[in-house]
C-alpha cells in the first residue's frame, strides 16, 4: 500500500530531521507511528470495556487507582 503526505515545509523538515535521528526512513517512521497509535488506542478501548463490564456487574463498583497504577494499566 502507498500512502501519500501533504506536509509543509516546516512539518516536512520536522519529520525528516526526526526521522534521521530515529535511523529510520520515513515509511518507517511513519509505520511505527500509525502502528503505536493503533495499539495505543486498542489498549484504551479494551481497559475501558472492561471497566465498563465490571461497573454494569457491580453498579456499587468503584475504582480508585494512583496515577502509576493508571499508567500501568494503559500500559504508559
Amino acid at each position: 500500500m502507498v500512502i501519500s503526505l501533504n506536509l509543509n515545509e516546516h512539518e516536512n523538515l520536522l519529520v525528516s530531521e526526526y526521522a534521521q535521528s530515529q535511523g529510520l526512513d520515513l515509511g518507517e517512521l511513519v509505520r511505527e507511528a500509525l502502528l503505536e497509535k493503533i495499539e495505543e488506542e486498542q489498549a484504551e478501548l479494551k481497559f475501558a470495556q472492561k471497566l465498563e463490564k465490571e461497573i454494569q456487574t457491580d453498579p456499587d463498583y468503584q475504582v480508585f487507582l494512583s496515577t502509576e497504577e493508571l499508567e500501568r494499566e494503559l500500559g504508559l
